[in-house]
């Protein structure tokens, strides 16, 4: 979704690179390791919630940094609940895909 948000406006993509020091490219938008990077920052930092609150295991740790939609399965189950951050997740990843896609074309 981010890099779909970039690329859609040119001058607001350039206005965040300069504001995050990251280089830009007009027809690239963000590298691609940004989203990445904030993907897996966030699933860490999910999972040490977990862990204080008693729910979380080496396997969690390693699929809430490196494979979230598995992370986020697991966590619904481990937590009883519904997987509705995961279906989530999924659904933002074809949007932003879609955009993407619309966008560049």
């Amino acid at each position: 979704m981010i890099e779909a948000t970039v690329s859609a406006s040119n001058q607001d993509a350039a206005a965040r690179a300069i504001a995050f020091g990251i280089p830009y490219h007009a027809s690239r938008g963000l590298p691609f390791q940004v989203p990445v990077v904030i993907n897996a920052l966030l699933g860490w930092l999910d999972d040490r919630r977990l862990k204080q609150a008693g729910y979380g295991s080496r396997l969690t740790r390693v699929t809430a940094v490196l494979i979230t939609p598995v992370y986020l399965f697991l966590r619904a189950k481990r937590l009883k609940q519904r997987p509705y951050y995961a279906v989530a997740w999924i659904l933002s990843i074809i949007v932003g895909f879609l955009i993407y896609a619309s966008v560049e074309s």
